[in-house]
């Protein structure tokens, strides 16, 4: 087995699939391909950063800040953009992301030898063996870190389409010379920087917005319970309502941020 080495890693999924995939096929579908088509976009011309699909979500990996935020602000620029010129509350799904640090292990990186030996029913495991079976393409789709659950968890307490930063992000990766330094703040508002993620940014905030006000009126239609819509609008003016401040980028920059 070789050494995990320390990497950032988000996990990003719609909020409230199960209730979506509960009333209707179609359009959960809608909101898993329009996440997974985002960050296929997204993670065109960039370099050190791994995808690891599942279901409803997907898992991000790099051992850089600045390889996994422009990857971030790529896809919710694209969530964003959708979110913002859909038709109809009932295709409009809302995202979020969970980010963290920690050592991992990718199966694609583990030796074929790793897996020869013996089975207990007397099997011989070697290379041709190995190399036929369903084993050797599984394990390109194997991710291992503890901060894969980190991630996980950190999602829920992410904004609409905000990103929430666990503790490991903003302490660890400084003892990693090739992480690019950490993040300072438990939200990462993926537009700093960026004039047009910014202006993005801003058309969003007004139809998420849009989206809670027309889901506190239909909250049992849609599944969607009112405590959980107000809780939502709070963290949302939290993450979004800063856009206008001219001093957020200062706040927020890092020696070397791109």
């Amino acid at each position: 087995m070789p050494p995990p080495r320390g990497e950032f890693i988000a996990w990003c999924d719609g909020m409230g699939t199960g209730r979506c995939l509960s009333r209707s096929l179609h359009e959960a579908a809608n909101s898993v391909f329009k996440l997974h088509s985002a960050f296929s976009i997204a993670q065109s011309g960039i370099t050190g950063v791994r995808f690891y699909p599942v279901v409803d979500g997907v898992y991000i990996t790099s051992p850089s800040r600045n390889m996994m935020n422009k990857v971030l602000r790529n896809a919710f620029c694209e969530l964003a953009k959708e979110f913002v010129h859909t038709p109809g509350t009932a295709n409009m799904h809302m995202m979020r992301a969970g980010l963290a640090f920690g050592p991992t292990l990718h199966g694609a990186d583990i030796p074929a030898e790793a897996f020869f030996g013996t089975f207990n029913d007397g099997r011989e495991i070697e290379a041709e063996a190995f190399a036929q079976s369903p084993l050797s393409q599984i394990r390109l789709q194997v991710l291992l870190s503890p901060a894969m659950v980190l991630a996980y968890n950190a999602e829920k307490c992410a904004p609409p389409f905000g990103i929430y930063v666990d503790a490991t992000a903003k302490g660890y990766p400084s003892l990693c010379s090739n992480s690019d330094g950490s993040y300072i703040s438990n939200l990462f508002q993926w537009w700093i920087l960026d004039d047009e993620a910014r202006e993005i940014a801003t058309a969003l905030y007004d139809q998420v917005l849009f989206y809670l006000s027309k889901a506190e009126t239909h909250s049992i239609g849609m599944g969607y319970p009112i405590d959980a819509i107000r809780r939502h609008r709070e963290l949302a003016f939290e993450y979004f309502g800063g856009l206008n401040k001219e001093e957020e980028d200062a706040q927020q920059r890092l020696p070397g941020d791109r």
